[in-house]
């Protein structure tokens, strides 16, 4: 929830929406807003969830692109709350991605280093680890 911005009472604009571009995703009833927003996370380009406030409420999952490139639009509505993801789930995997690239190549790093450490030291009775003065 925490990566969400919720709003009460307010129900998506569908067809305004819809004409700036934004992807309706698919529905669901469920008995809670947090059984929509886990729903809307785990669905592949989910960033926004539009929740009927009722049980069971029927769950609207859809598209409406990143912050930067924000594609729906809202409205005032008793008994429906919507949520938008605050953050752009795409940058964030390319983060991630990043990061593990970054992490690797420090791998790849100590292999290089430590590889030519014990090279160099090929003559010890014992693995370079053991004879490095740390």
């Amino acid at each position: 929830m925490d990566n969400f911005d919720i709003h009460t009472d307010k129900i998506i604009r569908t067809q305004d929406s819809r004409a700036m571009g934004a992807r309706y995703i698919n529905e669901r009833d469920l008995p809670t807003r947090e059984d929509c927003l886990r729903l809307c996370c785990e669905t592949e380009n989910c960033d926004v969830f539009v929740f009927e406030e009722k049980n069971p409420g029927s769950c609207y999952l859809f598209e409406c692109g990143s912050p930067e490139d924000f594609k729906c639009k809202f409205t005032r509505h008793k008994n429906y709350t919507s949520a938008v993801l605050a953050i752009n789930r795409h940058l964030t995997e390319l983060e991630s991605q990043i990061k593990f690239t970054q992490h690797e190549h420090e791998l790849i790093r100590l292999r290089y280093v430590f590889g030519m450490y014990e090279f160099s030291h090929h003559n010890s009775n014992y693995p370079s680890i053991f004879n490095s003065e740390w």
